[in-house]
């Protein structure tokens, strides 16, 4: 994983991005440094890919060393990384190690360097150069301006009054829709129960004559709070050009059950940008009105133009005005043989992450996406990859289990190794026997207008508690399997400082119908009473 990416100017920079490089690494940064780190292949793919992955781009100066931008801007490295990063929303950071740099007057006339000028400058020059990039350099990256702009949006969405108006403003906004009600709270969630002819491995949730053609890209950069937002969420976003498969229509059965939805795949960064971007609307309108009355449509531009002329119902259905990604979530029921109880998989999400960031999840959970390297992916690529049931065992793998290994796509037939893999196979190979695998329905997130294809997986199997490791991953601060009886105390004890994600509430509303639930209920009920 890249966090740091280094620029700099190789007559004058190599031996002081090596000693910043020793140091990054040696504080657990990784660091993308091209005298070190490039490869065999197109080198300016390498540069932009990295400066996409990573959080901080720092941009390591001499005396003179933006002379050369005037000359040939348009084929300048430093000019390159600089408009990449700005673009992407990453943390830019000049860093002058020789004194007497400045900033040249002309740098106004590009905007890549007249945006870099406007960073503060981080001096690390002196002969207790060391000792400068650990306690100075160090500072700069812990409370730069977006990331104190991060850390109060991050709080700020938790708080119990944020969260009490937030469910207002939305109530009122959807109220012909109803909203889940779990936990002695409110939650802007919609639940929409799957159809009972859904059954595993799930082929009829990905028909192939649902999914829709490669869309041209949404304009959202120039929509409001786009440059804010970009500050606060682009050093988490690693893969922007990723395709995901977006909701364009909830499809339903005769009884009104969830049965699919045709599909248009678009790249993550128009997911965050005009769907995750909703949220930090409501956080604005919020904090302008400090939270006295509820926001209307007429505060949230954002929302108000999705809204144009449809209903609340279509709105939320049809995936118009905004890339819709879809997420997956496993609800993991398994049993534990010390306790004679069954246990359900919950994690506190880390703070880097795009959205609810410090909230409780049920997990595993995540976007359903292409398991394939940003520069494959073709439209036969994206049509392979439409298989909700491979996003589940991904998540399944990485959030349950901690596997490293299925973090980032490889390349090398990524979606036969993804069943080769022990879990999946033990998985599949208990189905129906150990391990019960059923379709939920969707819990539909009304903050950022998204919907969650939710699963249940109840795992009968006595030893599988005691025989694998249950490891968190990046995405999670830690992981654990909590009882279902003590579940709901669990999440209200933890209420004030991690709030559940209204999609969790929702996929546990969802739950609590599902017969394998009420199954692994009446079974514990049964044993109190004839103890």
């Amino acid at each position: 994983m890249v966090d740091v990416f280094l620029s700099y100017r190789r007559e004058s920079g190599v031996e002081c991005c090596s000693s910043l490089k020793q140091s990054l690494e040696r504080n657990d940064y990784g660091v993308f440094f091209d005298y070190h780190s490039m490869r065999q292949g197109d080198f300016e793919q390498q540069i932009d890919k990295a400066i996409t992955e990573c959080s901080f781009l720092l941009v390591v100066l001499a005396p003179h060393d933006l002379d050369r931008c005037f000359e040939s801007p348009e084929t300048d490295w430093i000019i390159h990384e600089v408009t990449i990063a700005e673009n992407y929303g990453k943390i830019v950071i000049p860093v002058s190690f020789k004194p007497g740099f400045e900033f040249p007057e002309q740098c106004e006339t590009i905007p890549a360097l007249h945006y870099l000028s406007k960073q503060q400058l981080c001096d690390i020059s002196g002969p207790d150069f060391a000792i400068l990039i650990e306690e100075k350099l160090y500072d700069y990256m812990k409370d730069s301006p977006a990331k104190k702009l991060r850390k109060e949006y991050q709080s700020g969405i938790r708080t119990e009054k944020y969260l009490n108006w937030e469910a207002q403003t939305l109530r009122s906004i959807y109220s012909d829709m109803e909203f889940v009600e779990e936990f002695g709270k409110v939650f802007p969630t919609v639940v929409f129960e799957g159809s009972k002819k859904i059954v595993y491995p799930f082929d009829s949730l990905n028909d192939p004559s649902n999914l829709m053609p490669i869309a041209e890209e949404i304009d959202y950069q120039n929509t409001e709070y786009y440059s804010e937002f970009k500050k606060i969420v682009g050093p988490n976003i690693h893969f922007p050009n990723l395709y995901g498969f977006t909701n364009v229509g909830l499809l339903f059965d005769e009884f009104g059950m969830v049965s699919g939805f045709k599909a248009v795949p678009r790249t993550y960064k128009e997911t965050v940008f005009s769907g995750h971007i909703l949220h930090y609307e409501l956080w604005k309108a919020y904090k302008k009105s400090r939270g006295e009355r509820p926001a209307t449509l007429e505060d949230l531009p954002l929302r108000k133009a999705i809204h144009e002329g449809k209903t609340a119902y279509e709105v939320i259905t049809s995936g118009c005005g905004r890339s819709s990604l879809c997420d997956v979530c496993l609800a993991v029921i398994a049993y534990d043989q010390e306790e004679d109880d069954f246990d359900m998989a919950v994690a506190t999400r880390s703070s880097n992450v795009a959205c609810y960031p410090g909230y409780l999840s049920i997990v595993p959970s995540g976007g359903f996406e292409l398991y394939e390297l940003e520069e494959m992916q073709t439209p036969s690529v994206v049509k392979d990859n439409f298989t909700m049931v491979a996003a589940v065992y991904r998540e399944y793998i990485e959030e349950i289990f901690g596997d490293t290994a299925f973090d980032h796509p490889t390349g090398n037939d990524d979606r036969r190794r993804l069943y080769r893999n022990s879990h999946i196979k033990e998985l599949r190979k208990k189905i129906n026997d150990l391990f019960f695998f059923e379709f939920l329905g969707v819990s539909f997130d009304v903050i950022s207008l998204r919907p969650t294809f939710s699963f249940i997986l109840k795992i009968d199997d006595p030893n599988f508690l005691y025989d694998n490791e249950i490891l968190a991953n990046d995405e999670n601060v830690h992981i654990k399997f909590v009882s279902l009886c003590d579940f709901e105390k669990e999440v209200k004890e933890k209420y004030d400082s991690n709030p559940i994600m209204c999609e969790s509430a929702g996929v546990y509303a969802l739950l609590k119908k599902n017969h394998l639930y009420v199954d692994a209920m009446e079974k514990r009920t049964s044993k109190q009473n004839e103890s």
